[in-house]
């Protein structure tokens, strides 16, 4: 780093200090800081930009910082003014330009330049639009991983603050945007640059928060947590993680939890991340402390003391249980139907819970990858432990794949196989991004703490045989990802992963496996191709290329399109990476490798150094197989069908494919030849191209030429070919070929075959051949005059088109000239020669890449200019001759076709010739901005971009001069458009070419975006990991044309409008308007693209489109009005412009005149959409400065050196600015009046006057006083209106006008208040609320209980805190007893309009009967509380009478629903009146609610229930004591019907689900008993109503509530604890298990068979399952835990009862869920004990079904099982194995199978002695003695006989896909030996040899290596028939 820089970098305070610090003493280095306390340096800039790959001059990087302070400077002033709309976002724009040039930026300016647009997205009330700008600008400034902590802090609070507005907005509130989702993506990238001592508080303000009685509430607390919470030092709060993971069950819940831990897990690798110092420090810094004193007063220069240790623990940086619990949730993702039919019922409850997840909610919920989070876990956290063989990681991974291992093989596919290769991929990508990491030599992870070579063989090693049975799947979506995977594992471990792999792909392609393992052998060789080829990584890969290439020839073949493609596609990648020469490398080794032997890391230097190929391959194969190859691809294209369409197609999509990867493929291989080559190839192309013509390969041919030429990058290829095309195309005109005029596309004639043959030919040879063009340029210009002359055919001239506009790219562009694997100086020296097998695969830094580019000479440019002088100059005076008669024949359109068909193929190969200059006659003035952006176009940045002629080159002029003439010529078209009368191919040319002149700069449409794919896509194929720094060197290649075309890309912001520019844009635009369909499509599209090019487009254009919806105008050009105003460019626009806005508006409500029902529908939906998308304006918008914003401009501004920011020019801004809003109120006010009046309009449409109340509605506005006269009339809409969807808008436009006249009353003339919508009511107050552990909570709990008369000091409406942190809280002080509230005095008209209007009582019968109106509405509306909120009691009395007729009409469900409206916002709204006015209505409510309980009717409940639920949640309940005491005095227990219980019970229920836990002790200890002694309750209705109000009490008994945040994190840190839930286990809860158990063996002792009746035990049954069944599908499952233990032995009893089939399959259901849930250690053994004491119980059925329970049981507690509950496991299965009942044994058999094959691999030996023993001394008796007498025991025997080959068949069952050493001994003395015996034991022995056929036939060439001959012949003597093991 040099001194500027190092002085750019720091303050000069901060320099002079920490150079004292570094350098007081000679003899004390400057180690004494840590390096990660030291300010980060200024690294080299110069060396990280890769401009240098380009062939012409470019910017330093000091002209781009001066470019880039040019940009901030900007940017400063615009927001100094306030000018956000227009030139802030202008300038961003120009940021984005220089950000895409990929200079590095300086560390300091990048800081503080994201700090600055950071703050910008923390400002409240900006537009929605802009705030996205700067928050996408903010998110790629700061997300950069160039910078961290110690340069930039960031402040969370101000971006929390603006979240919790936009994510939990009023109930009322209006225009609620989306933002939320960018400021939550603002907040994770900015996550890092918080400061690490702000933990503490982020805790503090969030935990309090979390209320688990919402599950609303814990995932957004989780989310919040997860954004903001840094991650420097988790150790105080990371265990309190676990506990509250283990207190919730949710997807969401996991994957988030998940997220967070993976971003800890890399994070803590570096232990300086957590050292308390670097803390210490950013505190200090964040403080205002300079950097050099903060260093110099933390560290300690004294004492030595010794470096922090970081946070590591016994798995990566967390516990033993920790981790084991991480991997035992994760189980439930892959979602393996492990012992179950279905695959869903292990995450069936978490997905349950996440359905009750609010919409809004939704979107706060961070996407993320559950499989890719604990991949990332898993890697971070392997080391080698010292104490173990391998890391606890990889064992732990090991356990979890082996477990699921049958599950990856092909043949047991399902929705899981996806997830599981999606596993493996992420695994193998994690370890490579981590092993390149710390490669590096800065890594910051200690040597100890790091990846060894043994763990990553391992690691290789565990993955390799999952990916090589995943690699065969017949699901595409697996396949891809098994081959990423792939790849990275070649990379990391070739000799692992490449032998098997091409062993495997041998076989398949020599056809011994099935076609589709071929196909997936060919994907997975493409896969690790990389690594094959590469010399360095894998020496040994060379020797096989040659089989592999010649198995591929097959492959080739036309009836297998997808073997094709894979063929090529590995063709393809091979050849990219190697020569191809006469003679093969030569051999220098002393012997050849084995395939077989992977010991490559122990070989010898020398020889991993020469690696030859295969003696027996001849010494030319390579050169042979080239031409094979060659010959191979022809026949293929020689047997594809022949070309249909306009775009001549040859046939399908599949055959399009095939083509396009064998022509790609082809393309390597020319790259790939050596010059030796070249004239065989060319020869035999020469000689193939005149004796075979044919039509089906016109286009392939020429691609086939295209790649000769460019790929040999030689003039051997246009020398060889050239003069052959001149000829034969002169013979073939001379013949007559293309001698008819046509001007429409047709499929090739016989007689012009062979001119089309030639004629595609010689344009592939020109593509890449600029510079040896100019050998036949004479001949080329002479050719093109006589095609030009000659070519009359559409075809014909299409052709010529097309070899013009290659010729002139070919002379002018900028490309690389050659496209080979090595530089070109590599690949021409000697060494390339004859050992260039060492090269191949080479991969290179970009420092390293050489490339050759083609620049256009002067001659070239010459020879572009005379085909310009003597091409298109006579074209256009040709084109002005036939314009110039009055009349035109066919043969004369045709050559009016044929003439701009070649104009325009010639203007766009001359795109990237000459720069642009501003115009000489200027366009119209105007900008689509508004008025022009100051200081455009003097200060805006312009970059070199390598341009052949620039604006100093008299050839320059001349053609500018040639693009005016054509230019003129285009309009005199137009003009004279009537001469072509109805020819539509004319206008299509003549439209074709003004698009090419007006876009084709300076390239043409498409081609950035080509370059853009191409370069992504070749790097992804190379990428191997994301800190991966060589690549091939096509990727370089790419990403240089990338940086070339992304330079001329920055040329179109200085491109300006002339007056012809203008001229033609409104021929186009008439164009837009054509009557012909095809047209106006075509002109549609390139005008969309001209307003993205030109400035000023859309304000030229629109007033024309706007005039064409004028009465009278022709029904196909109105349309076409409507599709361009529909378009993207216009209607946003429109927007930000008011003047048009308003015009827009008007001229689309005054389209009723048309009657076409089609222009009607256009018009509905531009209305339609231009109202969604309208924001409600507000002279505010923009206004506020967020906290930080002034010190971040002034830090911003002390970074610009070479310019200032100028004050004057802001107050210019802020002056315009001003303007712009006064002009917008203007036109808002007209557009108003306008609407109002159109609306009203009796002559008015009805859909028009719909649309235009919609409109009204939404320029409804907060910031200036409310239009009486909107008011007026949304009233009388509200009454008098017809139309549901009017009256709609009526409701909600006064809504908004209610709610905004209370904003500006509580606002009391804040703008940001009003803006944010967060007025503080005058009541408000902040109380704390106490823990029940806490002194004063008694003193809290008797001031919750003082009921409203008695005056309490405050109320609770939402509890927020309290659940799991007690914290302060938001309360009101109660209502006084009167009060007179004086409203907003601006809104004083609008208040007395609806004074006026809500006084008469007819007001509110209208609005009575259209709410029963609404018949198919089932929700409440409770749209009138706005009204009673405003107004409190004065209308009351005028409302009663038609309420009360509402809630007499009993019978009508509609009415009653309208009834529950208005009295549910009336009594919500008594929260704003006073005492003495909520007593009235409270007293009437009190004297009604008897009668309308006692008239709620079926139909009807559901709206009551709703009512009540409105009223009573987020209330404090003694706001509704008369309705609370109501529901507690209902009866419970003694009900004439179903209907009069349950109903009771659901109001019931609504109080128990709203009244929160300091109100709730009362109704728990009335309720508890209630429902428990109503569980067996005769009724179903009310069962339903027991077991949901059951769950609701037993989750809010669960509250931890702790008293502090300190409090909760001290509980959690007992490493004891960490899988425990947080819920607390109540005493009723705990009494009530001993009751309900008793009570249910009791009734299951007394139970009759179904056909008596319904029993006792049954509906006890059927309401406990149905509560279970709710807790398991709810996020609180814990509350259950205490349920769990006990209840397991009943509901296995209970799925006994087949006679109750609802109830055995419930029962069943339930207790396999049981089964999967993790539990906490001692819960599971509990749960175990449970289970092995079942399976002892007498009944043989309730074993069986133990059986599958422990299977899936122990699957999920895999991670947790201590050693001795395994073997309790397996000694259990070995009892079971002698069971009386087969069905046990055989159940037992599997069970003991799947428990072997999960994890328990070191107990085989043991069982396989224990099994061997049994059956060596058991002999097999005979049934009778010799006498006839039965043998005594035979039967107890011949069972243990049984279990032993039922145990040794487990055994060998558990490894279905490979053989262990002892399967050959188990198999044939086990098995094969009782092949014979009783039928039972027999038939167990052939079922296991029939399974391990199947299962190992796949893998049995290896299999069998594991048995002797003698074996072998054994078990193929017991396998009849079986020749397969011969």
């Amino acid at each position: 780093m040099d001194k500027i820089e190092e002085d750019d970098i720091l303050e000069p305070e901060a320099r002079s200090d920490i150079q004292s610090i570094t350098s007081a003493k000679p003899d004390q280095p400057s180690v004494l800081i840590p390096k990660h306390l030291q300010f980060p340096p200024e690294k080299n800039r110069e060396e990280r930009i890769c401009d240098f790959l380009l062939p012409y001059q470019v910017e330093s990087v000091a002209e781009m910082d001066e470019k880039l302070e040019t940009i901030i400077k900007h940017l400063i002033e615009c927001a100094n003014g306030k000018d956000f709309q227009f030139g802030f976002l202008y300038w961003n724009g120009l940021l984005e330009d220089w950000l895409e040039l990929r200079y590095p930026m300086k560390r300091r300016v990048r800081a503080r330049l994201g700090a600055f647009y950071y703050n910008l997205a923390c400002t409240p009330g900006m537009e929605t639009r802009v705030t996205e700008s700067v928050i996408k600008m903010a998110v790629v400034l700061i997300k950069s991983s160039r910078l961290d902590i110690r340069e930039l802090q960031l402040e969370w609070e101000p971006l929390y603050q603006l979240i919790e507005t936009e994510l939990f907005p009023k109930q009322r509130a209006t225009g609620v945007s989306t933002v939320y989702t960018s400021l939550l993506a603002l907040a994770e990238v900015s996550n890092p640059y918080y400061p690490p001592h702000t933990a503490g508080a982020i805790l503090e303000r969030f935990l309090p928060l979390l209320d688990g009685s919402d599950f609303n509430s814990v995932l957004a607390t989780q989310s919040l947590l997860g954004l903001f919470l840094p991650l420097q030092n988790p150790r105080p709060w990371l265990p309190s993680i676990f506990r509250l993971w283990a207190t919730f069950q949710s997807q969401h819940w996991d994957e988030q939890w998940l997220e967070l831990l993976s971003r800890l897990s890399v994070k803590h690798v570096d232990p300086a991340s957590s050292d308390p110092r670097l803390a210490d420090l950013i505190e200090a810094v964040t403080a205002g402390e300079s950097y050099a004193d903060a260093v110099r007063r933390i560290v300690d220069f004294k004492e030595e003391s010794p470096p922090w240790a970081g946070v590591q623990k016994d798995v990566g940086i967390y516990t033993t249980k920790q981790y084991a619990f991480i991997m035992s949730q994760c189980v439930r993702c892959f979602e393996v139907p492990l012992g179950f039919k279905y695959s869903q019922v292990a995450s069936y409850g978490a997905v349950e819970a996440d359905s009750k997840i609010s919409p809004r909610l939704q979107g706060i919920v961070k996407p993320s990858d559950p499989l890719e989070s604990l991949s990332t876990i898993i890697v971070y956290s392997m080391y080698e432990d010292p104490e173990a063989s391998e890391s606890r990681a990889i064992a732990s991974l090991s356990r979890l794949l082996t477990a699921m291992e049958t599950f990856f093989h092909p043949s047991n596919h399902g929705e899981w196989s996806s997830k599981l290769a999606k596993f493996l991929r992420h695994l193998a990508w994690q370890f490579a991004r981590r092993w390149s990491a710390e490669a590096k030599i800065d890594c910051p992870t200690p040597g100890e703490w790091r990846l060894t070579a043994r763990i990553k063989k391992q690691f290789v090693g565990l993955l390799s045989q999952y990916l090589l049975m995943s690699m065969f799947s017949r699901d595409g979506t697996t396949s891809a990802m098994t081959q990423q995977a792939l790849k990275v594992a070649a990379s990391l471990e070739p000799t692992v992963m490449i032998p098997p792999i091409v062993e495997l792909s041998v076989a398949a392609l020599e056809g011994l496996l099935e076609t589709h393992r071929t196909t997936a052998c060919l994907a997975a060789l493409s896969a690790i191709i990389g690594s094959m080829l590469n010399s360095t990584l894998y020496p040994s890969g060379a020797r096989n290329l040659p089989t592999i290439l010649d198995l591929l020839l097959p492959g080739i073949d036309p009836s297998d399109p997808s073997k094709t493609m894979h063929s090529a596609m590995l063709v393809l990648l091979a050849l990219s990476k190697i020569k191809i020469s006469n003679t093969m490398p030569s051999d220098n080794a002393q012997g050849i490798l084995n395939l077989e032997r992977p010991a490559i890391d122990d070989a010898e230097p020398s020889a991993q150094q020469d690696i030859p190929f295969d003696e027996t391959e001849p010494s030319t194969f390579l050169s042979d197989w080239a031409l094979t190859y060659f010959r191979r691809v022809l026949s293929f294209f020689e047997n594809l069908p022949e070309p249909h369409g306009t775009k001549e197609k040859t046939g399908g999509k599949v055959e399009e494919s095939t083509i396009s990867f064998l022509v790609a493929s082809f393309d390597e291989l020319c790259k790939a030849t050596a010059p030796e080559l070249f004239p065989t190839m060319l020869d035999f192309f020469k000689d193939y191209i005149c004796d075979n013509i044919r039509f089906n390969m016109v286009k392939t041919v020429g691609l086939i030429a295209s790649s000769l030429a460019r790929g040999f990058a030689d003039p051997v290829t246009i020398r060889t070919l050239y003069p052959l095309c001149d000829r034969k195309i002169k013979a073939e005109l001379e013949a007559g070929a293309s001698s008819i005029h046509t001007m429409s596309t047709g499929t090739h004639k016989s007689s012009d075959l062979a001119l089309h043959w030639f004629l595609t030919i010689l344009i592939g040879i020109t593509t890449s051949s600029g510079p040896f063009l100019l050998e036949f340029r004479d001949d080329i210009l002479s050719l093109l005059k006589l095609l030009i002359q000659e070519c009359k055919t559409e075809k014909g001239y299409a052709y010529t088109a097309r070899l013009i506009y290659a010729i002139l790219r070919a002379l002018l562009e900028t490309y690389p000239d050659e496209n080979r694997f090595v530089n070109p100086e590599e690949w021409n020296s000697a060494a390339m020669q004859n050992s260039h097998q060492f090269a191949w695969g080479k991969a290179y830094k970009v420092t390293d890449v050489k490339i050759s580019w083609h620049v256009a000479s002067h001659a070239e440019i010459d020879f572009a200019m005379s085909i310009l002088e003597d091409i298109l100059v006579p074209i256009i005076e040709n084109i002005k001759q036939i314009l110039s008669r009055p009349a035109l024949d066919h043969d004369t359109k045709c050559e009016f076709v044929k003439l701009c068909t070649i104009a325009k193929s010639t203007v766009s190969g001359i795109a990237a010739l000459a720069i642009a200059t501003p115009p000489i006659n200027p366009g119209k003035q105007t900008s689509d901005w508004g008025e022009s952006v100051p200081n455009v176009p003097e200060d805006l940045p312009v970059y070199k971009t390598g341009m052949p002629l620039s604006p100093n080159d008299p050839r320059h002029m001349r053609v500018r001069e040639i693009r005016e003439a054509v230019a003129e010529m285009l309009h005199l078209a137009v003009v004279q458009l009537k001469v072509f009368e109805d020819t539509i191919e004319c206008v299509q040319s003549i439209l074709g070419l003004m698009s090419s002149l007006l876009l084709d700069y300076p390239f043409e449409r498409g081609i950035y975006d080509y370059h853009k794919e191409s370069y992504k896509f070749s790097q992804t194929l190379a990428r191997v990991t994301k800190f991966q720094k060589e690549y091939p060197r096509i990727v370089w290649l790419r990403r240089a044309q990338l940086l070339h075309f992304i330079r001329l890309k920055t040329l179109t912001v200085t491109l300006r409008r002339s007056q012809t520019d203008d001229q033609l844009i409104h021929d186009l635009s008439q164009f837009c308007v054509s009557s012909w369909v095809a047209i106006r499509k075509s002109a549609q599209r390139s005008l969309e693209a001209i307003c993205q090019l030109y400035d000023g487009t859309r304000a030229i254009v629109l007033p024309s489109f706007l005039q064409c919806l004028d009465p009278g105008t022709e029904p196909d050009k109105m349309k076409g009005a409507l599709y361009v105003l529909g378009g993207k460019s216009f209607p946003r626009f429109c927007l930000l412009r008011p003047e048009y806005s308003a015009t827009y508006v008007l001229r689309l409500l005054q389209c009723q005149h048309c009657e076409k029902s089609s222009i009607q529908a256009l018009v509905s939906g531009l209305l339609y959409h231009h109202t969604i998308r309208m924001y409600e304006t507000a002279t505010l918008h923009n206004s506020l400065v967020s906290v930080g914003t002034p010190k971040a401009i002034e830090n911003l501004e002390r970074e610009l050196f070479t310019h200032s920011v100028d004050p004057a020019s802001s107050a210019v801004i802020a002056k315009r600015v001003s303007e712009q809003i006064r002009r917008r109120d203007e036109c808002q006010k007209s557009l108003v009046a306008d609407l109002l009046k159109i609306a009203r309009e009796p002559s008015t449409h009805w859909k028009y006057s719909q649309n235009a109340s919609r409109l009204l509605k939404n320029l409804i506005r907060r910031d200036q006083p409310l239009d009486p006269q909107t008011t007026l009339y949304f009233i009388n809409e509200l009454c008098e209106s017809d139309l549901p969807a009017k009256r709609s808008h009526g409701i909600v436009a006064i809504t908004k006008i209610l709610h905004f006249i209370k904003l500006r009353t509580m606002a009391g003339g804040s703008s940001e208040v009003l803006l944010a919508g967060k007025p503080t009511n005058p009541l408000h107050i902040t109380v704390r609320v106490p823990s029940p552990c806490d002194e004063d909570f008694e003193k809290f709990s008797t001031v919750v209980a003082t009921p409203m008369k008695a005056s309490p000091q405050f109320l609770l409406d939402k509890l927020t805190t309290g659940w799991l942190v007690c914290g302060d809280l938001k309360a009101y002080r109660p209502p006084p007893d009167t009060e007179v509230v004086v409203w907003d005095s601006t809104s004083e008209e609008t208040l007395s309009i609806f004074r006026a209007s809500l006084s008469q009582e007819s007001f509110w019968k209208k609005l009575a009967a259209h709410l029963s109106q609404e018949q198919s509405r089932d929700y409440l509306s409770l749209s009138s509380i706005s009204i009673f909120q405003i107004f409190r009691q004065d209308f009351w009395p005028i409302v009663l009478p038609t309420l009360e007729a509402l809630i007499e009409d009993t019978l009508d469900r509609h009415k009653q629903r309208a009834a529950g409206e208005i009295i549910g916002g009336a009594l919500r709204a008594t929260k704003h009146w006073s005492l003495q006015a909520q007593n009235v209505l409270w007293g009437w409510f009190e004297s009604r609610l008897k009668s309308i309980y006692d008239s709620i009717t079926p139909d009807s409940l559901g709206s009551w229930v709703m009512c009540v639920d409105y009223l009573l949640l987020g209330r404090d309940p003694r706001r509704n004591q008369v309705l609370v005491d109501f529901i507690l005095a209902l009866e419970t227990e003694s009900h004439s019907s179903a209907f009069d219980a349950s109903k009771a019970h659901q109001f019931i229920g609504s109080l128990i689900r709203s009244i929160t836990w300091p109100f709730m002790q009362p109704p728990i200890e009335m309720y508890w008993d209630v429902y428990w002694r109503a569980i067996d309750h005769d009724y179903l209705e009310v069962r339903n109503c027991v077991s949901s109000n059951l769950q609701s009490l037993t989750e809010v008994q669960a509250s931890p509530s702790f008293p502090s945040v300190t409090a909760f994190l001290k509980a959690c840190q007992d490493p004891a604890l960490d899988d425990k839930p947080l819920s607390i286990d109540s005493p009723l809860t705990i009494a009530a298990i001993e009751k309900l158990l008793e009570d249910l063996r009791r009734a299951r002792e007394t139970r009759l068979p179904a056909q008596h009746g319904d029993q006792e035990y049954d509906r006890c049954s059927t309401t406990i399952l149905s509560w279970l069944w709710s807790s398991l599908t709810d996020f609180l499952l814990p509350v259950i835990y205490p349920f769990i233990p006990r209840i397991i032995p009943e509901l296995v009893y209970m799925h006994e009862m087949t006679d109750n089939k609802e109830l055995s399959l419930q029962a069943h259901t339930v207790v396999l869920t049981l089964s999967c849930v993790v539990y906490p250690q001692d819960l599971a053994d509990a749960f175990l004990a449970i289970l092995l004491d079942l399976s002892k119980t007498k009944r043989w059925k309730v074993r069986l079904d133990v059986l599958s329970i422990l299977r899936a049981f122990f699957f999920h507690q895999l991670q947790s099982l201590s050693r001795q509950k395994v073997d309790e496991i397996l000694q259990s299965l070995c009892i079971l194995l002698g069971d009386s009942s087969p069905e046990v044994r055989e159940a037992a058999s599997g069970t003991l199978c799947a428990i072997v094959h999960c994890s328990e691999r070191a107990s085989i030996l043991q069982l396989k002695s224990r099994f061997t023993q049994i059956l060596r001394e058991t002999p097999l008796p005979k049934l009778r003695f010799e006498n006839g007498v039965e043998r005594a025991g035979y039967q107890a025997t011949i069972i243990k006989i049984h279990s032993a080959v039922l145990g040794s068949a487990a055994l060998v069952n558990a490894f279905p896909y490979d053989v262990p050493a002892w399967v050959p001994e188990v198999l044939i003395n086990n098995i094969c030996s009782h092949m014979s015996s009783p039928t039972m034991i027999s038939t167990t022995a052939r079922n296991t040899l029939r399974m391990f056929k199947k299962t190992h036939q796949d893998t049995w060439i290896e299999g069998q290596k594991a048995f002797s001959p003698e074996e072998l012949a054994t078990l193929n003597d017991y396998l009849v028939g079986s020749s397969y093991y011969a």
